[in-house]
Order: structure tokens, then sequence, then C-alpha cells
């Protein structure tokens, strides 16, 4: 991290990021530490110009180093000469020209590409976060700052959004089944069985913590566990929270046809619905009022929360639809490919 010395106290923040946010090398040798100290300098500078405001041009460059440092934090981290390729392709009108001069006079070593014709160019993802295992299901906190996912591997991931970085691994607290594919799940078994389209880690809408598919426990920031209701029961690995965050509907692995209502004030069951067969997946509207419920069978179901899950309407599709999600007027369900 850059110690704030008099000379740059002197500096406006305007002369500081136009002074050090292109100084490659520097940036070069934060990364040969680790991709984090890296992120860590730009948010340095992001934060310079928090009291007093910066340039548009300034702002775009500090942006356009956070992000391409977030999205490629695991390529950087282990081969960190790549952030001149990077910055040569993506870095926008002010970086390009740096990378490659630098490229070309003082890192002559390092092979490079470059388009010839910059027009071809097509878009890509904001970030790109390396899981240790196939992602079973993810969720970004309500703060836009972290990325919770659920492994195959059976292991609770936390990534920080501002920086790209993994802050912790954990063991989940429910063992899962993972399957890729229904038709080879008989009935009998589908009250236990996690499809590989569930929501079992999600962020708790009022604390700071992850829900690990209980409401007994929860991870914080720091990857501790810590008590949230210890005498509850709930367990699930399908949820949908509600708008005014007090209330959460889950699944029963229990009971593969049954539908509870939990509170999040103190973690006791509030209803409890059962269905005429299997639920895969369900969200509830904004105004909390319908629920949407896909059934094993390839039922989509509209049901009224407030008059006792009285059904509404239902369609069948065909092949069985996984994640659904409610909008206004809408119900959107993905189909589950065998």
């Amino acid at each position: 991290m850059l110690l704030l010395d008099e000379n740059i106290r002197s500096r406006s923040p305007e002369e500081c990021v136009q002074t050090y946010a292109t100084d490659l090398e520097g940036l070069y040798a934060k990364l040969c530490l680790h991709c984090s100290t890296a992120a860590e300098y730009v948010l340095w500078l992001q934060s310079l110009g928090l009291s007093r405001t910066l340039s548009a041009n300034s702002k775009d460059l500090l942006n356009t180093l956070m992000l391409l440092l977030r999205k490629h934090f695991s390529s950087l981290t282990d081969h960190p000469h790549l952030v001149f390729q990077t910055l040569l392709i993506e870095g926008g009108p002010v970086l390009p020209p740096m990378a490659s001069n630098m490229l070309q006079k003082k890192y002559c070593e390092i092979l490079y590409m470059e388009f010839v014709n910059k027009q071809m160019r097509q878009g890509a993802g904001l970030a790109r976060f390396q899981c240790s295992s196939s992602v079973a299901c993810f969720d970004v906190s309500p703060q836009l700052d972290y990325v919770v996912c659920e492994c195959n591997n059976r292991t609770i991931q936390l990534w920080s959004l501002r920086t790209g970085e993994l802050l912790w691994r954990r063991p989940l607290r429910v063992e899962k089944r993972y399957y890729g594919n229904l038709r080879l799940i008989s009935e009998s078994s589908i009250s236990s069985v996690v499809f590989s389209f569930h929501r079992s880690v999600v962020f708790h809408p009022n604390e700071e913590v992850v829900l690990p598919g209980v409401l007994s426990h929860a991870y914080d920031f720091n990857g501790d566990l810590k008590p949230l209701f210890p005498e509850g029961h709930c367990s699930f690995t399908v949820c949908s929270i509600s708008g005014d965050k007090t209330t959460m509907l889950t699944d029963c692995p229990d009971d593969g046809k049954s539908i509870i209502t939990w509170s999040l004030k103190n973690g006791s069951e509030i209803t409890c619905t059962t269905r005429d067969d299997y639920v895969l997946s369900f969200a509830l509207s904004r105004a909390e009022k319908l629920l949407a419920i896909s059934h094993s069978a390839g039922r989509i179901a509209i049901v009224d929360v407030v008059d006792c899950f009285r059904t509404l309407g239902q369609t069948d599709l065909q092949p069985v639809c996984g994640v659904i999600k409610v909008i206004p007027h809408i119900c959107i369900a993905h189909p589950y490919c065998a």
C-alpha cells in the first residue's frame, strides 16, 4: 500500500490519480505480490476523490483498472505479467498505448498479442470468479459488494465484488447430493435431492451474514460461524425471501411436497402448505401476494399466498422448469434440459 508521505499530501487527488494510476510498472510490481495488493492500491486512489471531485477521465481510468483487476483476478494472481496484455486489449482509450510502450521498451521478453482490426473485438463479461468446483447456486449481497456461492465440492465461498478476491471458503452446513439428469431420479427419492437449480446459500436481507441452508447458524463476512436461531430447525435447499425482508419461504428436505414460511425475526415456522406434486422451485412476486411454483411433473402453478395458497392458474410445460422468477405480470421459468 502506498504511504501517504508529505509529497503525496501536497498533491491534489487529480494529480495523484494521473501519476499513480498510469504507473504501470508500479502496478505490475504490486501484482507480483498479489492481485489483492494491486486492487487495494486502486481502491486507495479511488478514496482520494471522495472528499474532492475527480474529473470524469480520472474516474473512468480508475473504474477501468478496478474492473479489469476484478475480472481477471485469478489469472493475474498466477501470471501477473498478463496485466500488460489485459490493458492492451481492454484498457480503454488511455491505457493500451502505455501498455504497448512498456511491452516494447521495458519488458521485451514478455510475449503478447494485439488486435490488428480492433473493430472485430467482441464484448465480454464484467467479472469472472474461478471457483474450486462447479457452482450449484449463488447470491449477491444487498449492498452489491459480495457474492457467495455453493459449489459441488460441498463448500461455500465468499468473493469480494469490489476486488474479485476470494475472501473465505467454508464447509456446507447441510449435506446434499448433486444430480445433473432429472430423468435418472426416481420419484421416491425426489424429496431428498437437490437438482443443481436450487438456492440453498443466501445473504440474510437485514444482517451481514450468509445463511448456509439453515436458520440456526450463519457465516459472518469474516467466515466465522455464528448462532442465529440455535433452537430453530429450519433447513432448506430452495428459498425465496419476502420483499419486506421479514419472512422466508423454503422447501422442506424431509417432505418434497411442502413449502414452509419462516420468520426472519425469531426463526419460527409461520405457515406450511403441501402440494399434490413434488416441488422443484418457487418464487414470490414483489407484492408478496402471488407465488409461482414449479413441480417435478412439469406443472407451473400460480397460487394466492394471502388466500391459503389457493391455486389461481397452472400450465404444463416440457421440459421440466427449475429456475423460476416472477416479475410484474410475468412468470419466467427456465427449462431444465436433461
